[in-house]
């Protein structure tokens, strides 16, 4: 891929991303549900993101010790 190419696509995607991003921000922050439990939906969200980094450390740590 030519490199204008890349960045006509990297910044329709960036707009794309930060727009849908701050809707849900702004949908989701009228949600009486969330605003009460913002910080345990954050403590989720976070943990979730790091479950393949942990799965992938065991994994690591597997094929070491078989190998």
């Amino acid at each position: 891929m030519d490199f204008r190419k890349f960045v006509v696509f990297s910044f329709i995607g960036a707009v794309l991303w930060a727009g849908l991003v701050t809707l849900a921000g702004y949908f989701l922050g009228n949600i009486e549900f969330v605003k009460k439990n913002i910080e345990i939906i954050l403590i989720l969200v976070v943990f979730i993101s790091i479950l393949p980094l942990i799965f992938e450390y065991i994994k690591h740590r597997r094929e070491r010790a078989a190998g």
